[in-house]
């Protein structure tokens, strides 16, 4: 998880390489279970810090269903003020 977390400051405030750390962890068996690969998951949205950023990597990631569910999931609970709901309506296109 430390090593996550480095690779994931490096990736901070980009959707793409914060996808490719996914990427590379999965490429190279660092998360062989769900549990670790939901944990990487929702490192990756807390790496990223507007409600923006979190939509546009769950956009990237829409190919994988199970991933982008846990993303969506993980973003929509990290909504806590109105302004991020606008900020989420928004780039959801609603």
């Amino acid at each position: 998880m430390t090593l996550w977390r480095e690779r994931l400051s490096k990736a901070s405030g980009n959707p793409s390489a914060v996808l490719n750390v996914y990427r590379r962890a999965l490429g190279d068996c660092e998360a062989p279970t769900w549990a670790e690969r939901r944990r990487l998951l929702s490192l990756m949205l807390d790496a990223l810090g507007t409600v923006e950023l979190r939509v546009a990597l769950w956009k990237l990631v829409k190919n994988d269903p199970t991933a982008a569910d846990s993303l969506y999931r993980g973003l929509v609970a990290r909504v806590k003020t109105a302004q991020q709901l606008r900020a989420l309506h928004t780039a959801l296109g609603l």
